[in-house]
């Protein structure tokens, strides 16, 4: 079954213990689901609640404690269970944590038809999410590592190994400080660890840029309804990929973590490596920096990207992402909301969105609706 040119989605979603939702079970079986209500009300709860299926920490990038209320670690466990459909085939996800006589911050838990599933990247065998967040809209504003980790979020659609080799990267950069930090450098141990950061890097920003070309192709395809940016990596590892093949860059970052353990010890921190890259993002038609453009004009790429992503998600993988809105509309006069409402109906996915505009209602007709 499909709904319209929706090729995934979810029919129903049950809450326990999620957020402020004691119990929550509500049927979404169509296209869009909105969710309305007052400021405070549980709406980007209920989106986040989406947003953990794909068994990460989800928008909010939230631990397992931050979720439940009245936490108790002896009595207390959340679920989040959803009924989701994947062109013939329908399946029940429950993602949960449970704290009796676990750690403090608890025993996740995801089952696939009440089987259990030990490697949770399973799940993008046949999910994928996506979401933007009004906290997102600053993108071009923030530090680059804000923009790193959206980029690896979005490589992760689609290379789903991208997860782990980013959380790996990350431990051998903070091993091969803590090396440096000693009086005594274990030289053995220590160029094991700088082999594999530089293996590592070479691999992830490899994802990343392949990722970014996905995206771009797409972008380049849409209307003028919205801005069509580019997006790109930069960074030394990126120009030497340019050139050389992925087992000489990997020597030169190791040639290069070699030439400055000194250096690197004196600062704590690693000079080379994937978690050097900086996103640079570009106007197409004027030939700018994202940084550069008016706050619509940001938003507008924004847009453009999620939308873009929707449509390469599906063509590289045939599954359609499930789509989660915060607020997009705010701020959005009449023409530029049904312009969003009509191409976001072009998109093979499901689209979950959270509002305080009643007249969304209105304007998307056929939606089903939330009311908190």
């Amino acid at each position: 079954m499909v709904i319209g040119n929706t090729r995934s989605y979810i029919s129903q979603l049950v809450l326990h213990n999620f957020r402020n939702h004691e119990n929550l079970a509500v049927n979404s079986n169509g296209k869009f689901v909105l969710i309305l209500g007052k400021n405070g009300s549980g709406k980007t709860n209920v989106l986040e609640a989406v947003s953990i299926l794909n068994a990460g920490r989800g928008m909010r990038n939230s631990t397992n404690s931050d979720i439940i209320t009245n936490f108790d670690k002896n009595l207390a466990e959340w679920a989040v269970i959803a009924y989701y459909q994947h062109l013939e085939s329908s399946k029940k996800i429950l993602f949960g944590c449970n704290f009796k006589h676990t750690s403090s911050n608890g025993k996740k838990i995801l089952k696939i038809d009440e089987e259990e599933i030990g490697k949770k990247t399973d799940i993008l065998n046949f999910l994928r999410i996506v979401w933007l967040t009004p906290q997102m809209e600053n993108l071009f504003l923030e530090s680059p590592s804000v923009r790193r980790r959206f980029i690896d979020r979005m490589t992760f659609n689609f290379f789903p190994e991208h997860a782990k080799q980013v959380i790996e990267h990350e431990y051998f950069l903070q091993s091969r400080n803590k090396i440096l930090s000693d009086v005594g450098w274990d030289e053995k141990w220590l160029t094991q660890i700088e082999q594999r950061i530089a293996d590592l890097s070479v691999k992830i920003v490899d994802n990343r840029q392949k990722c970014l070309n996905i995206i771009n192709s797409f972008l380049s395809t849409f209307s003028k309804t919205y801005l069509r940016p580019v997006f790109f990596m930069k960074g030394e590892v990126e120009s030497q990929l340019e050139t050389s093949n992925p087992i000489k860059v990997s020597d030169f970052i190791m040639e290069k973590l070699k030439r400055n353990r000194l250096n690197d010890s004196r600062i704590q921190k690693c000079g080379i490596g994937a978690h050097k890259s900086e996103v640079v993002v570009m106007d197409k038609e004027q030939n700018r920096h994202a940084n550069l453009c008016s706050t619509g004009e940001q938003k507008s790429m924004i847009i453009a990207l999620l939308l873009g992503q929707s449509h390469a998600i599906y063509q590289h993988s045939n599954i359609a992402p499930i789509l989660l809105l915060d607020e997009i509309f705010a701020h959005l006069d009449e023409r530029r909301k049904a312009d969003l409402i009509a191409e976001l109906s072009q998109t093979p996915s499901q689209i979950w969105i959270s509002s305080t505009d009643t007249e969304l209602d209105r304007l998307i007709g056929n939606a089903t609706k939330i009311q908190f």
